[in-house]
């Protein structure tokens, strides 16, 4: 080989193993070196022996970055519609819980109310009953030969003299006639004592004073309503086995009285808090069968579509 060119040929050699290292090798297998471009470059020919070929630098990969998302105008009114929309479902729970607190405070005012109402009739039918019992007995003195003055004594009437002889005098007229009245002003005047001590809230005090009734007047027109007061005080301090007992007395002694219902009522609840559910539902269909136009009967339907099935 010619000396002169044996540079040449170990320049072209040098060339080929560097683009071999940095190039990977085209199919065909020529080991000619290739660029990012895709070309190839073809070392040691003819027409390039005589030059040396550079390769360009290859740029750096730059970073893809990611498509940044633009709402519209549209999108954002939506989204906001959207928020509006879930406070305001927020805002009328609440107008809706607001709303049935509201109720239930009506609901207790006009039970309330009606049980005022009840009572008022109540002691107009006992006002009628007294002045009925009074003209009664006045009607017997009178035949029997006496009137009441306005002095409050009795003068015998005359007769005539082919009437019947008139009968005796009675022993003592005017006790006849005042004592039922004051009677009925003690049992009534004791009672409302004891139930003015229910209204300020003293429940020890009416607990004694409403006691203390019912063993004065064992005959008292109020004993149903004593009964019934000393259950509602025991239920509040939850001496649910005492107010068992008033209610049932209630029950059991004024049957007609025109607070059975509320204490049938009274005792099925207490009977659910005793854990005798299915005894509580019976009174509950006892106080809609029996009392079916009272507000107890609508409180008792209430209260029976809350108990367990």
């Amino acid at each position: 080989m010619n000396r002169a060119l044996l540079p040449l040929v170990l320049l072209v050699a040098s060339s080929s193993l560097l683009a071999q290292q940095n190039y990977p090798t085209p199919p065909s297998g020529k080991g000619f070196p290739i660029y990012p471009d895709g070309k190839v470059i073809q070392s040691g020919s003819q027409s390039s022996a005589n030059r040396t070929e550079v390769t360009p630098p290859v740029q750096a990969a730059v970073p893809v970055r990611q498509p940044v998302v633009v709402l519209t105008l549209e999108d954002r009114i939506g989204n906001v519609e959207r928020q509006l929309q879930a406070r305001g479902q927020l805002d009328l729970l609440r107008q809706v819980s607001a709303i049935r607190n509201e109720v239930s405070q009506l609901q207790g005012a006009l039970d309330e109310q009606q049980y005022k109402v009840q009572r008022l009739e109540q002691r107009q039918r006992d006002l009628f009953k007294d002045l009925d019992q009074r003209l009664t007995q006045l009607r017997g003195q009178v035949s029997g030969g006496h009137v009441a003055t306005s002095s409050g004594t009795l003068s015998p009437v005359e007769i005539p003299s082919t009437a019947v002889s008139p009968l005796a005098p009675i022993a003592n007229p005017i006790a006849t006639i005042v004592s039922p009245s004051v009677a009925a002003t003690g049992d009534r005047a004791a009672y409302d004592k004891a139930y003015q001590l229910v209204n300020d809230g003293k429940y020890g005090e009416a607990l004694s004073a409403l006691d203390s009734y019912l063993q004065q007047f064992p005959l008292g027109e109020f004993r149903a309503n004593a009964y019934y007061w000393q259950g509602q005080i025991f239920y509040l301090n939850r001496q649910l086995s005492e107010a068992e007992v008033a209610y049932q007395s209630v029950l059991t002694q004024h049957a007609d009285h025109p607070k059975a219902a509320d204490s049938m009522l009274k005792l099925a609840i207490v009977k659910i808090d005793l854990k005798q559910t299915d005894q509580a539902a019976k009174l509950f269909n006892q106080v809609v069968a029996r009392y079916p136009e009272s507000s107890a009967a609508r409180l008792a339907k209430q209260h029976l579509r809350k108990l367990p099935r």
